[in-house]
């Protein structure tokens, strides 16, 4: 494979990693209530999880490149037809709306507890920050988010790596029970997938750009899995080797590289923070900017709305927030993901007919 090749395959792995590898991934908390709750059997569900992420990004950028795809949109009603589609796209808009406001209650949370002050305070302050940004109508949003995924990438597996390498193995205390998310493992990686599915497409669908050919949307779609199924097991066994101390955390892996190097996980958390913030502003404009077209208002009227809305909502916590929310969606967006699989399964039995 020619070097620029590797770089397209690489770039468009990268890409869709990132969609995943959000604050709620790099803070623990998703892969604590989704896997860590069923200790050893977690890591079974992590390599499920792994593979399906793989299917899903080749089966979706495969379609992409193949029909010339540029939008959601483009995706998704050929597929569904326009009732079924309509109704997936309503969800994914609320899915962003949720989003948004995990964001806002995470950031706030991380923020307030580096200046000691109340979690409301700092979910105030940072929907002040994500309005004015919003208000701003910022160009080249996806650049910066490109430039920070990687720096997002690095600190996780360098900070899961440090605690691998200078931890004192503990003797593991009696398990206590902790309720689950989910009844099993397996159902658990269906949810999980399932719900990072509605964000993620919406990203893989605007990627053709970064196409270079079929062999580079197959490649970029299995290692984006793959490089998600790495990353999950380290940050997995980092805070298993805790358990269940980092189920009750708010940020369960900073508490996890605290207990190793209280600089480390300051310097983590600035990390975590900035995704946080990131991601808050990207989901919120992708809001602002629907409710503008909707209505027909400017950013600036359609910014405050979308913040001054979602600031109270998210003093009921981030933990919390996403413990309820996010298997939500994932039972919400099971049939989108089995959706795609069958539609990815008739395309590519009806290319070998036609060849």
């Amino acid at each position: 494979m020619k070097r620029d090749s590797v770089q397209s395959v690489i770039k468009v792995a990268a890409l869709y990693a990132g969609t995943i590898i959000g604050a709620g991934f790099a803070s623990g908390q998703e892969l604590a209530r989704f896997f860590l709750v069923y200790r050893q059997q977690g890591f079974y569900g992590i390599a499920f999880a792994g593979v399906l992420f793989s299917l899903l990004g080749f089966i979706v950028l495969d379609r992409v490149y193949s029909e010339r795809i540029h939008n959601f949109d483009e995706f998704l009603f050929p597929m569904t037809g326009w009732n079924l589609g309509l109704i997936v796209k309503v969800l994914s808009f609320l899915f962003l709306v949720s989003v948004f406001i995990i964001m806002i209650a995470g950031s706030g949370s991380l923020l307030a507890g580096v200046v000691n002050k109340p979690p409301h305070a700092g979910a105030v302050a940072m929907g002040l920050v994500c309005m004015l940004v919003l208000m701003a109508d910022i160009n080249g949003l996806v650049n910066v988010s490109m430039v920070v995924s990687p720096v997002l990438l690095l600190g996780i597996i360098t900070a899961g790596l440090f605690i691998l390498f200078n931890m004192d193995l503990p003797v593991f205390k009696q398990f206590r029970l902790i309720k689950n998310i989910t009844d099993n493992w397996f159902w658990s990686s269906l949810l999980y997938v399932s719900y990072n599915s509605i964000m993620s497409v919406n990203v893989l669908s605007g990627m053709g750009s970064f196409l270079r050919s079929r062999n580079t949307a197959r490649l970029g779609g299995v290692l984006g899995g793959i490089i998600l199924c790495v990353i999950a097991v380290i940050m997995n066994h980092c805070m298993y080797i805790y358990y269940p101390k980092p189920l009750e955390e708010t940020f369960p892996f900073m508490e996890a590289l605290r207990r190793n190097s209280e600089v480390a996980s300051m310097v983590y958390s600035f990390v975590l923070w900035l995704a946080m913030t990131l991601s808050a502003v990207t989901s919120g404009y992708c809001i602002a900017d629907r409710i503008r077209r909707k209505f027909g208002i400017n950013i600036r009227s359609a910014a405050a709305m979308v913040c001054m809305s979602a600031v109270p909502l998210s003093t009921a916590g981030f933990s919390r927030l996403i413990s309820f929310i996010y298997p939500v969606f994932g039972y919400l967006g099971l049939f989108f993901v089995v959706l795609i699989m069958i539609n990815g399964l008739k395309t590519a039995t009806t290319r070998e007919v036609v060849k």
